[in-house]
C-alpha cells in the first residue's frame, strides 16, 4: 500500500519551521526555559570529542572509560551549571535533566550518574546538617573524590525493601553498627559497587537492630573500602558498561553517625530508638521518598533513548528499498507496510514526552509533603508505563531497520537492553502499575476523570475515561464481595492482573490527556503545530482504544462497525504524517554528533559505499573504521593498571 502524498500536509515555502515550533511544545522551552536550557547543554556536551565510542574496548576498559566520561559531567556540572547541595536536596530537576540524557551517550553513563547525584548524593546531604561526618563525605562526593552507590536490592528479595535481611546491629558501648550479611539469599546484588578507580561509598540499606529489637529498613552511610566488605565482580551484560557486583558484610563497623534518617528518628548513644511513626512498612517508605526523582529521570531516559532510535530508524530508511506488490522495490519511505509503523512510535514518544512535562510542570520547586506525595504517585505511574511503552516503540525500530540493527556500532540493541535494566530499576515496573490499581481500587489519592463541558474533550479520550471508571467500578464491586466469603490476602492476589491493567489502563489515560491538552493550547494559537499534534493525538488515542477493541467492542456507543471506521480514519491521519517524519523527529533535536551511528548519517549507504572504496585496514571491522573515519574513535594507548588491555584515554582531534 503506497502513502499517497498529500498536498495539505506539504510545508510552504514561507511557513513557519515546523520542527523548531515542535520542539519549542516537545521540550517544555516556553514553561521551563531554566531546564530546557540544561537540556541543551547537556547535548552540546554529548556532542563534544570526548565522549568518542569505541567498540573495540573489553570489559574493564569500558569500566574506566564510563567513570571517566562521569569525572568530566561532574567537572563541568560543578563549573557550568553550579547546582549546589541546596538545589540537589530541594529541588533536584535540572539534575534529572542532566542524567536523564545520558543514556544517549551510555546506559552505564546514566545508571552511575542517577545512582550517584540522585540516589546516594541527595540521601547523604539530607543527613550532612546532623553530623560532621557524614557532612565530609558529602563534600567528598560533591568535589568528584568519591563515588557514591545505592546498595538496595539483595538476591533473593530484589527490590522488595521491606523484605531485606542484612542486619546493623548496635553496639552502645563502642557506639558502632556491626553489619552482616546472615545468608547467602541477603547477599547485595547491585550495580557500580566493585571498580574501584575512585573511593566508592553506598547508601547501604539493612535492618536497625538494637537491644535485641528490630526497628525496620533504614538506609546507612558505607564506605565500600572498609574492613569486612567483599565485592565480586557479578559478570558482562550485552552491551551495558557496568561494574555490576555481589557484595557482602561480615562484621563491617560503622560509627552512629553513619544512620541517615530525619529528625523525627533518633537513636540514643545507650541504644534507645525513638520514632513517631509505628509502622516499619511507612519508616521506610518515608527513607526511599527520594526514590521518585530518580524514577523520574528513569522514565526521561527511557524517553530520551526510544526518541534516538526512532531518530536511527526514520534516518536508517531514507535509502532504503523494499517490497512492494507488482515493483522490483521501492523506497522504504514510500511503503505504508514499513513506514506507518514509525508513525505510531514518533505518536507514542509525543505523548511520553508530553506527559513527562506535565509531570515536571506540576512538581513544585519547593519542598513540602504535598509535592513529596505528588511525586511519589505520578513518578511511580510514569516510570512503569513509560518502561513498557518504549520497549515496544524500540522493538518496532529495530525490526525496521533491519540487521543494521543488531551491530552494537549503531547503538539500537544497547538502548534496547537498557530499556529492560530500566523495568527493575528504581522499582519493578509491574509491582509499580499494580500498586498504583490498587490505590485506585482503594480510592488513595485518586482523582476520577471530572465531567467535561461539550467540546472540551475528544470522542475519544471521553472512551479512555468511561472505561476507567467502569473497569475500577466493576473491580471493586467484585473484590468487596468476594471478601466476605475468602481471605482478603487470596482476594487480592487472585485480582493481581485485573489490578496491573487498571493500573496501566489509568496511565495510558494521562498520557493522552497530555498530548491531547498540548494538542488544543497549540492550536489556540495558531499555526500549523497544533494541526500535526491534533494528529499524533489521534493516532495515539485510537491505538489505545483498538488495541483494546474486545472491550469497547461490547460498549453500545463503541460499535465494532465505529471501531472499524477507527482504524480507516487512523490510517488516514498516519498517512497524512509520514511525509513529515524528518520534522516531527527533529524536534527531538537529537542527531548523529551525539549518536555517531553509521545508521544516523544523512545518507548511510553513500557514507558506507566511500568508506568500501577507501579500503579497509587489515584486522579493523567496518564499523571500526567507520568510526575512525569519522573522528569518532579513541585513540589507543599502552596497557594500563586494568592489565594487557588497552584503555582510551584521549579524543581524537578534528
Amino acid at each position: 500500500m503506497l502513502i499517497k502524498r498529500d498536498a495539505k500536509v506539504q510545508a510552504s515555502a514561507d511557513a513557519p519551521y515546523l520542527g523548531a515550533d515542535l520542539a519549542r511544545i516537545l521540550l517544555n522551552k516556553d514553561r521551563q526555559p531554566e531546564l530546557a536550557c540544561t537540556e541543551a547543554w547537556t547535548k552540546a556536551l554529548l556532542r563534544e570529542p570526548s565522549f568518542g565510542q569505541d567498540e573495540s574496548l573489553g570489559p574493564q576498559a569500558r569500566f574506566e572509560r564510563t567513570y571517566r566520561w562521569l569525572d568530566i559531567i561532574r567537572e563541568r556540572i560543578n563549573e557550568e551549571l553550579a547546582i549546589g547541595p541546596d538545589e540537589i536536596v530541594r529541588d533536584p530537576r535540572r539534575l534529572v535533566c542532566v542524567t536523564g540524557l545520558l543514556s544517549i551517550l551510555d546506559g552505564a553513563a546514566w545508571a552511575v550518574a542517577n545512582i550517584h547525584y540522585l540516589l546516594a548524593l541527595r540521601t547523604v546531604l539530607e543527613a550532612a546538617d546532623r553530623s560532621p561526618a557524614v557532612k565530609a563525605v558529602a563534600d567528598e562526593m560533591l568535589k568528584g573524590r568519591t563515588v557514591g552507590c545505592f546498595v538496595l536490592g539483595e538476591l533473593s528479595t530484589g527490590t522488595n525493601a521491606i523484605a531485606i535481611e542484612t542486619e546493623a546491629r548496635y553496639e552502645p558501648q563502642t557506639r558502632e553498627f556491626v553489619l552482616n550479611t546472615p545468608t547467602a539469599g541477603s547477599l547485595k546484588w547491585m550495580p557500580n559497587s566493585w571498580f574501584q578507580r575512585e573511593r566508592k561509598v553506598a547508601v547501604l540499606f539493612a535492618r536497625l537492630v538494637t537491644k535485641g529489637e528490630d526497628e525496620g529498613v533504614f538506609p546507612f552511610l558505607v564506605p565500600l573500602d572498609s574492613p569486612g566488605v567483599e565485592a565480586r565482580w557479578i559478570g558482562v551484560e550485552p552491551t551495558v558498561n557496568l561494574d555490576n557486583s555481589c557484595t557482602w558484610l561480615r562484621d563491617v563497623r560503622i560509627p552512629k553517625d553513619y544512620l541517615l534518617v530525619d529528625s523525627e528518628i533518633e537513636l540514643t548513644d545507650e541504644g534507645e530508638f525513638r520514632c513517631t511513626e509505628p509502622s516499619r512498612r511507612r519508616r521506610l517508605l518515608r527513607s526511599i521518598d527520594r526514590l521518585s526523582f530518580a524514577r523520574l529521570s528513569g522514565s526521561l531516559t527511557c524517553i530520551t533513548a526510544a526518541q534516538a532510535v526512532v531518530f536511527l530508524a526514520v534516518n536508517g530508511a531514507r535509502e532504503k528499498r523494499v517490497f512492494s506488490p507488482g515493483s522490483p522495490g521501492v523506497s522504504a519511505r514510500d511503503c505504508s507496510n514499513f513506514y506507518l509503523p514509525l508513525v505510531d512510535a514518533v505518536a507514542t514518544m509525543y505523548a511520553l514526552r508530553l506527559r513527562y512535562n506535565s509531570i515536571v510542570n506540576g512538581c513544585s520547586p519547593k519542598p513540602s509533603e504535598e509535592r513529596e506525595q505528588f511525586m511519589a504517585r505520578e513518578a511511580s505511574i510514569l516510570k512503569a508505563f513509560v518502561s513498557l511503552s518504549t520497549f515496544e516503540v524500540i522493538g518496532i525500530c529495530r525490526q525496521r531497520t533491519g540487521s543494521h540493527g543488531m551491530f552494537g556500532a549503531n547503538r539500537i540493541l544497547e538502548n534496547l537492553i537498557g530499556n529492560h535494566a530500566i523495568f527493575t530499576a528504581e522499582g519493578e515496573s509491574d509491582v509499580l502499575l499494580l500498586k498504583v490499581g490498587s490505590d485506585l481500587v482503594r480510592g488513595i489519592d485518586y482523582k476520577p476523570p471530572a465531567r467535561a463541558r461539550p467540546g472540551a474533550r475528544s470522542r475519544l479520550l471521553s472512551w479512555l475515561c468511561r472505561r476507567e471508571l467502569a473497569v475500577r467500578r466493576s473491580l471493586r464491586v467484585r473484590m468487596f464481595l468476594a471478601q466476605r466469603r475468602r481471605p482478603l490476602t487470596e482476594v487480592w492476589k487472585e485480582n493481581t492482573d485485573e489490578l496491573m491493567r487498571l493500573g496501566r489502563i489509568h496511565a495510558e489515560r494521562l498520557v493522552a490527556e497530555s498530548l491531547e491538552s498540548a494538542a488544543r493550547e497549540a492550536q489556540a494559537k495558531g499555526g500549523e503545530a497544533g494541526g500535526i499534534l491534533h494528529l499524533l493525538s489521534q493516532i495515539y488515542t485510537s491505538g489505545l482504544v483498538l488495541r483494546d477493541g474486545a472491550w469497547f467492542g461490547g460498549r453500545p456507543w463503541a460499535s465494532r462497525r465505529v471501531l472499524r471506521g477507527l482504524a480507516r480514519a487512523r490510517l488516514a491521519s498516519a498517512q497524512a504524517l509520514a511525509p513529515r517524519l524528518d520534522e516531527l523527529v527533529e524536534a527531538f533535536e537529537i542527531d548523529n554528533a551525539i549518536m555517531r551511528a553509521p545508521i544516523g548519517e544523512s545518507k548511510p549507504l553513500s557514507e558506507l559505499s566511500k568508506l568500501l572504496d577507501g579500503g579497509i585496514p587489515k584486522g579493523h571491522s567496518v564499523m571500526q573504521s567507520y568510526h575512525e573515519s569519522r573522528h569518532w574513535g579513541m585513540r589507543r594507548c599502552p596497557a594500563t593498571e586494568t592489565g594487557s588491555e588497552a584503555v582510551s584515554v584521549t579524543p581524537e582531534g578534528d
